[in-house]
């Protein structure tokens, strides 16, 4: 009896309305994008020759005479030793082929070199690359991605991801999204996934709702966007400059941290891979939620992905009532 009458009381401070509708995927402008990486993106032993016995002390800082910092043992850019020390140069090496098979009332057209690449660091993994699709595509009628992998002995980590969410985190749990992984070692496979896609929109004005509808009314541009800045301001506070793997302005890095500020700095390193936020960001207002399954795996010599995106997308819209 207590919970229904705080239920109630909640509601009638802030009553809200949700509404449910779909709408074909063609018809959205908030598209989920993949991020690819392989399971042994990094030669442990080439970082070991530059000062780092680790991942994790590649990602926190290493840790030499009192101070803590990101230059190895030659004070080099972090980019440059990632160069140096990636196991595969260019999404090619990995992916023998991409491509997109669009539907139609009448045929089934597939559409060759339509997917864009671009490369991201994220932790533990490495060189990972990001994955999405032209702008012209988000207009077509579209409904499968194939992707065939050429290395069969290294395994790999899909994430099928909202990027709206994503708060800049060189950490491969701050993706949202559905995990597909393919470990070292295992029999090469056709696999075959069924992916359904949810928008959720909620009202900024609902204080329940807490979060923001970044963009020309705000004052920043994304979610991404607030979380960098923020967090540049965070470091730079305390610090008076940014751990390299946060920050954006390569003028501002750290390259050592003094004796005094390392337990603070750990502090906040810590707390913004595990918790993935920080004061003054809230979550957007326009998500999306990734359902997938796998309907089943065929084995055979090459890895191949293919991924059915459900034609059909439920939009969940809660709006402040009046």
């Amino acid at each position: 009896a207590i919970q229904c009458f705080d239920s109630f009381s909640r509601y009638s401070d802030y009553p809200t309305s949700t509404t449910i509708q779909k709408k074909d995927i063609k018809d959205m402008q908030h598209f989920p994008i993949f991020l690819l990486c392989p399971e042994e993106g990094i030669n442990m032993s080439e970082l070991q020759d530059k000062g780092y016995e680790s991942m994790n002390e590649f990602y926190m800082g290493r840790l030499t005479n009192g101070k803590r910092g990101w230059g190895g043992l030659k004070n080099e850019s972090l980019e440059w030793i990632l160069n140096d020390t990636r196991t595969v140069n260019n999404e090619r090496q990995l992916v023998k082929s991409g491509e997109l098979s669009m539907i139609n009332t009448k045929t089934e057209s597939k559409e060759h070199n339509n997917i864009i690449w671009k490369e991201k660091f994220v932790y533990p993994y490495g060189k990972c690359w990001i994955m999405g699709l032209s702008e012209e595509l988000r207009t077509s009628h579209y409904m499968k991605i194939l992707i065939e992998f050429t290395d069969l002995n290294k395994g790999f980590t899909m994430k099928v991801t909202d990027w709206k969410q994503w708060s800049f985190v060189p950490y491969i749990e701050s993706f949202w999204g559905h995990n597909i992984d393919y470990k070292n070692g295992t029999d090469p496979e056709f696999g075959i996934f069924n992916m359904q896609l949810q928008e959720h929109v909620m009202d900024s004005k609902d204080p329940k709702a807490k979060c923001s509808n970044y963009g020309l009314q705000e004052k920043y541009k994304s979610f991404t966007d607030c979380f960098i800045q923020k967090t540049e301001e965070l470091f730079t506070e305390f610090l008076g400059c940014v751990p390299p793997i946060f920050g954006k302005n390569d003028t501002n890095f750290c390259r050592n941290v003094e004796t005094d500020h390392i337990q603070k700095l750990d502090y906040h390193l810590s707390k913004l891979s595990e918790f993935d936020e920080v004061d003054g960001c809230k979550p957007p207002c326009h998500t999306i939620t990734i359902i997938s399954s796998k309907l089943r795996g065929i084995k055979q010599d090459t890895n191949d992905l293919n991924i059915m995106l459900d034609p059909t997308v439920t939009t969940y819209n809660t709006l402040k009532s009046s």
